[in-house]
């Protein structure tokens, strides 16, 4: 570290880092100094901190819900140890419950995903908003939406309108068990518990489409696990599932009826062409 007191180059290039907004501890590491050194720098000027504690605690938690790691936060040295530990402390202390295990399940098996950080999140393309809605008000947990242009499959241009939850240990649970090896899979053991119709329902409106003779529900995330799959939802729901061309997972008719009135209460009306006609 350089003794800025005895530099007064160094004292020159304070103010407009300063002016720019940053913190102390920003300016010192600009500065290869210490951030003592900026806050007596500020002391002698009467200026005050670019930061006080309700918007330095907006930062650490903006980092969080991010998926920052505690480790990382720290290194941004936002404030001081002990003030950023008591504001992530806090945080951890009060993580809302998660009251639908279901629905996130059941879209995880169709546009949902967990990353590594790990935070979970969905996306549809802009036309679909009020569906990311829809599916936002039943999980029920913090999260930030927004539009984002990107490239389709075709590889002709897209708007998305995404929706990414806040931190919360619940992603790494299912994390370790949709991920165990960094691919996404069918976790039948995990899914016995939560997997539901409502389920079902969300990863029939994001992978599954309608036919006059029955449905579809694309598996090609699954592809070595398609008889798991037809399995599990024939001992859970009886709907003799196969498995077609394409990796689309087939259920005839009859039992194509008896799924749609099962799943049709949590439709919202922006989906129910995916259910029509019976």
């Amino acid at each position: 570290m350089s003794n800025f007191k005895e530099n007064y180059g160094i004292y020159k290039k304070f103010k407009p880092l300063y002016d720019k907004g940053l913190n102390d501890g920003e300016i010192a590491r600009k500065l290869d100094c210490t951030r003592s050194a900026v806050c007596q720098w500020r002391s002698r000027n009467d200026l005050p901190s670019n930061y006080t504690h309700g918007t330095v605690r907006d930062k650490i938690l903006d980092l969080y819900n991010q998926g920052y790691s505690k480790s990382e936060i720290i290194d941004k040295d936002i404030s001081s140890y002990k003030y950023t530990m008591n504001v992530l402390q806090g945080l951890e202390d009060n993580y809302p419950e998660v009251k639908n295990k279901s629905a996130i399940v059941g879209t995880l098996l169709g546009d949902a995903w967990v990353n590594n950080r790990p935070l979970f999140g969905f996306a549809h393309k802009n036309s679909h908003d009020k569906y990311v809605e829809y599916k936002k008000n039943r999980i029920d947990l913090s999260c930030n939406t927004y539009y984002e242009d990107g490239m389709g499959i075709t590889g002709k241009p897209i708007r998305m309108y995404k929706c990414i939850y806040h931190t919360h240990p619940y992603w790494e649970e299912l994390r370790n068990e949709f991920y165990p090896n960094g691919d996404k899979i069918f976790p039948k053991n995990y899914l016995e518990e939560y997997f539901n119709w409502e389920s079902l329902a969300y990863w029939y409106m994001d992978d599954g489409h309608d036919n006059k003779s029955g449905c579809y529900i694309s598996v090609i995330n699954f592809t070595d696990q398609k008889e798991d799959i037809t399995n599990f939802l024939d001992d859970k729901f009886g709907l003799s599932p196969t498995i077609h061309a394409k990796d689309r997972l087939y259920i005839p008719k009859e039992n194509k009826i008896k799924m749609v009135k099962n799943i049709k209460k949590y439709v919202p009306e922006c989906m129910e062409y995916k259910i029509k006609p019976l």
